[in-house]
């Protein structure tokens, strides 16, 4: 009996703990300034394909009719302005700002900036996470300077796999991806290139990789950096043309007449343009001293200077899983019951 009463004591003590830390880690989450939308969250949205240009179609996620991103290979590329607009106008509700700033502050990665003097010091929720400086843009204001192919961390510097989900899950402990952002500043069109690899290699120069993460216009052959997304810079949602702007491309109507959908993504104002996260990016997979490297390839910089971000503070889409089939819920209850009669007797 006193065995007993001990085991039973100690376990009593371990469920206490765990209760603790189970508040410990909730009290320490940080809500996120959004979530992206997915369908089966509440959100209304639907995947379906949609006509990018005539004849030519892409998979995207919709709501009331509006593509609020696209697939892109391994990625869903957001247009948060839309989402912003959307929500203006009575939808996603309850899935935070999205009109809210891109400002650095505390929390931000910064991958890709054209601002001198950005670093990656005493970055994450506690301050207390370092990073290599971020790889420099150019403005696109000058001969050769409308280009940029380039990695990071740059040469000489990395990051592991380990920093990245230290840096993550200061803000959200059961947070495995992280979410990209652009924010883009271009001077006209829809002239911005983008293709990206985001890479976890066992050496920082990525001579071995374990896997590859594609953003790119093709799909399911490996990252191809000559199949570039084209950045949309002001879109618009309407019954008719004649109600955008005289500036924006019309991509069609929503599902609600009279509803107007009409976003520059353009304005360089500090605020988030693009978001994109990969469902298959569960960094808790790899090894925690594996290395994590980005290569971004733009082309097209005409003037503006581009901001990519690394972020915790967005959250990634709660994306359903199918339930196990109803006969091996029952065969898991009975071994359970099975296991049960077998202590009692003991």
């Amino acid at each position: 009996m006193t065995h007993i009463r001990l085991l039973t004591r100690s376990l009593a003590l371990f469920a206490i703990a765990a209760v603790l830390c189970s508040l410990s880690l909730r009290a320490n989450a940080i809500p996120a300034s959004f979530t992206l939308p997915f369908p089966g969250d509440g959100s209304g949205a639907v995947i379906q394909d949609f006509e990018v240009a005539p004849g030519v179609f892409r998979s995207a996620i919709l709501v009331d009719g509006v593509p609020v991103a696209f697939r892109y290979d391994d990625f869903w590329s957001y247009s948060v302005p839309v989402m912003a607009e959307l929500q203006n106008n009575g939808f996603l509700t309850g899935f935070g700002d999205f009109a809210g700033s891109s400002g650095t502050g505390n929390l931000d990665a910064v991958l890709y900036t054209h601002s001198p003097g950005t670093d990656n010091v005493n970055i994450g929720a506690n301050g207390d996470i370092t990073f290599p400086d971020p790889t420099q843009t150019p403005s696109g204001g000058g001969a050769g300077a409308n280009t940029l192919h380039a990695p990071w961390p740059q040469a000489g510097d990395s990051v592991t796999v380990g920093n990245v989900l230290a840096f993550l899950q200061e803000t959200d402990p059961t947070n495995t991806t992280p979410v990209f952002t652009l924010d883009m500043s271009q001077n006209q069109g829809r002239t911005l290139l983008i293709s990206a690899d985001f890479l976890v290699c066992l050496d920082a120069d990525c001579n071995t990789v374990l896997q590859s993460f594609a953003l790119d216009t093709s799909n399911g052959d490996g990252f191809q950096s000559g199949d570039q997304v084209l950045a949309f810079a002001e879109i618009c949602f309407a019954d008719s043309a004649s109600d955008c702007g005289p500036n924006a491309e019309y991509l069609g109507p929503t599902n609600t007449p009279g509803l107007v959908i009409d976003v520059n993504h353009n304005t360089g104002s500090g605020k988030f343009d693009f978001a994109a996260f990969a469902p298959t990016m569960d960094l808790s997979k790899f090894p925690s001293d594996a290395f994590f490297v980005t290569r971004f390839f733009f082309d097209g910089l005409n003037g503006g200077g581009e901001q990519v971000s690394m972020l915790a503070r967005i959250g990634v889409p709660n994306v359903p899983t199918p339930e196990p089939p109803t006969l091996l819920l029952l065969a898991v209850g009975l071994v359970g019951f099975g296991v049960a009669r077998r202590l009692a007797r003991q």
